[in-house]
């Protein structure tokens, strides 16, 4: 899992708009909120966007999953599954296996 204080890596991996290094502090923060307009941003802007996905999907993932597993709201884990299963539906395998490679 790419570590949320690792700017310069976040800085490396492709997003919808080159701005990946936003991503660790909205993560930050959606850890210490449970903000649903964070969660929103992240996986409608950041991780699948206009029908696309990119490196920072499979980056935002496991962080994602991680915050799920230790929220105690069952009505937010369930939210956060279903963003997650919209932006995955969206993998068609060669392409983002190719961007997976390069994490």
């Amino acid at each position: 899992m790419l570590d949320v204080n690792n700017i310069e890596e976040w800085r490396k991996i492709d997003s919808p708009f080159q701005n990946s290094e936003d991503i660790p502090l909205l993560i930050t923060k959606l850890r210490n909120t449970l903000d649903k307009e964070i969660l929103v941003e992240l996986t409608s802007e950041y991780m699948y966007h206009q029908g696309s996905i990119y490196e920072s999907t499979f980056a935002v993932f496991p962080h994602l999953i991680e915050i799920c597993e230790s929220c105690k709201d069952l009505n937010y884990r369930l939210e956060t599954l279903l963003y997650l299963s919209v932006d995955l539906a969206g993998f068609n395998g060669e392409t983002e296996l190719m961007l997976l490679s390069k994490l």
